[in-house]
């Protein structure tokens, strides 16, 4: 793989992660939430329906600074 390719997947993987701030948009996600203080990762199940402060337990209940949906994180076949 050239160099270019490298840099274009590492920035590809980047821009997947959002905020912890950040509260998912899709209805039902399976999501990674990464902690860059212990470089941890976890996965949990988010659905919006759930109880309105889903998003506001998850982030009392686990130590993160970032997540991602675990679908972007998987490698595109086109590539």
């Amino acid at each position: 793989s050239s160099a270019a390719s490298d840099v274009y997947k590492r920035q590809r993987i980047n821009s997947v992660w959002h905020d912890a701030a950040e509260e998912p948009e899709r209805e039902t996600a399976i999501i990674v939430l990464f902690s860059e203080e212990n470089h941890e990762m976890e996965t949990v199940y988010y659905t919006y329906d759930s109880p309105d402060d889903c998003w506001e337990e998850i982030k009392e209940n686990h130590n993160f600074s970032k997540w991602a949906y675990v679908e972007d994180l998987l490698p595109n076949m086109e590539d």
